[in-house]
């Protein structure tokens, strides 16, 4: 079984060692504070171009690309595939 680590990146990557998933929402929260120009992490799931994204992904044997976790924790918030979340930060 492998030992789950959030390994924390620069202030703004958060990434998980037992899948490679970055958090989303850092990424977001971090920005949103930063800049005026606020966004929402909704506004980017919704996109046309990503909804193909992930369906190709998923293509690609990723199963979930994206993953939502509520609460408190290092399940909290939104983790992406590292293939998406390259994705995700370009449109941030």
């Amino acid at each position: 079984m492998k030992t789950n680590q959030v390994m924390l990146r620069d202030d703004y990557f958060v990434q998980r060692t037992k899948d490679s998933y970055f958090n989303a929402t850092l990424i977001i929260t971090k920005w949103n504070a930063l800049n005026t120009n606020k966004k929402l992490l909704g506004n980017y799931t919704k996109l046309d171009s990503t909804s193909e994204y992930i369906e190709q992904l998923k293509k690609e044997g990723i199963e979930t690309p994206i993953i939502t976790g509520r609460g408190k924790g290092d399940n909290a918030g939104t983790w992406m595939h590292p293939y998406l979340f390259v994705d995700f930060v370009m449109w941030v």
